[in-house]
């Protein structure tokens, strides 16, 4: 697919780092370059409708890459893929930089291979993600009270549709909690305060229908999903059906949910080397929340079925995960590792036959 006609804006408060991105790009994409944040921010106040993609040094003297992605939601200006530059990947970068939804990372020296790859797939049909709604200052009365209705009529929907063919949504419901032990800590070691308590429960809650697409995909088509998983094409329409669904609800009030829903339907089943479905999304261009939602959904699985839910059998299962290299970000599976003491109570002070009719609220 050409992308010519696709504007790329450049960020870089060096004149021969912007040179050479613009000599990798120019033969694919129209350039237009800031050499600092200020100017970047005035370029997309005057032109945003105009930009199809931003790249983003992180470290930029006065004001710095996060701090533009600050001011661009504050300004409601984010309809674009963003890919940060930066001379090290560094483990609180890249957590931060997964909480503003930014797609990927290219790193300093530049390898002109892997940038053309990187920026051509995020413009490729069918392979750019959902997109993650860049996290709020807060949330007004009238969006969380939208955005809770849609999740309780989701949630009726799909409870319906699991009694009719004779299943429990237990194991979804302690997804959600578990999700909200991991958020928390998460929260915790990145310092971050735009990760509020509502935010948590929010996205919390979205994980609960990552598979709500199997109520569209055939039953008889399910069974594929143990088997072969990477191989099978029902995987596509299944994660595919899943996200789509989510985005019939077209109402501004729930936008966040919506994304970050749709997302873990979309691409459960990525991982992080790469390696997954449906579009091979590989490191931070799969959302941290997806990768959460992923890795718990496995662990839940696996901890929820042993005959006993106690320190014994949590380490047995959080070391099996760890074994399975490349699945998640490797932090996550120490985050996991780090809640063990959380999770334990929680197990403990729940029991099935508590969740069988629980609500999201």
């Amino acid at each position: 697919m050409s992308t010519k006609n696709k504007c790329l804006l450049i960020v870089d408060d060096s004149d021969i780092d912007r040179n050479i991105l613009k000599n990798i790009l120019a033969n694919d994409f129209t350039i237009i370059e800031a050499e600092n944040g200020f100017r970047a921010l005035e370029i997309l106040k005057e032109s945003a409708s105009e930009i199809d993609g931003m790249l983003l040094d992180i470290s930029m003297p006065i004001l710095d890459g996060f701090n533009v992605l600050r001011l661009l939601n504050k300004e409601g200006i984010r309809d674009f893929p963003i890919v940060m530059i930066s001379a090290e990947a560094l483990k609180e970068n890249i957590q931060q930089a997964a909480l503003f939804g930014v797609h990927t990372f290219i790193k300093k020296p530049f390898d002109s291979a892997i940038i053309l790859n990187r920026i051509r797939s995020l413009f490729e049909s069918g392979t750019v993600p959902v997109g993650n709604e860049t996290i709020k200052a807060d949330f007004t009365p009238e969006t969380l009270e939208s955005t809770n209705a849609l999740i309780s009529k989701l949630q009726r929907l799909y409870r319906s549709y699991l009694i009719q063919n004779n299943m429990s949504d237990a194991n979804y419901l302690h997804v959600v909690e578990i999700m909200k032990i991991l958020l928390e800590e998460y929260a915790a070691e990145t310092k971050n305060i735009e990760l509020s308590p509502t935010h948590i429960r929010i996205i919390a809650k979205a994980a609960y229908f990552y598979n709500i697409g199997k109520m569209i995909v055939p039953l008889e088509d399910m069974t594929q999903l143990q088997t072969e998983v990477r191989q099978r094409p029902v995987i596509n329409s299944h994660t595919t059906a899943g996200a789509e669904l989510i985005k019939l609800n077209n109402d501004p009030n729930t936008a966040y949910f919506t994304s970050i829903c749709a997302d873990m339907c979309q691409h459960h089943h990525e991982r992080y080397d790469g390696t997954g479905i449906p579009h091979g999304l590989k490191g931070t261009a799969n959302s941290i929340y997806t990768q959460m939602c992923s890795l718990v959904s496995v662990f839940v699985k696996s901890f929820f079925e042993k005959d006993e839910q106690n320190e014994r059998q949590f380490n047995l299962v959080a070391n099996k995960l760890a074994v399975e290299n490349g699945a998640v970000h490797p932090d996550l599976i120490q985050m996991l590792k780090n809640c063990r003491g959380a999770i334990i109570d929680f197990y403990r002070e729940q029991s099935d036959a508590s969740f069988r009719a629980k609500n999201l609220f």
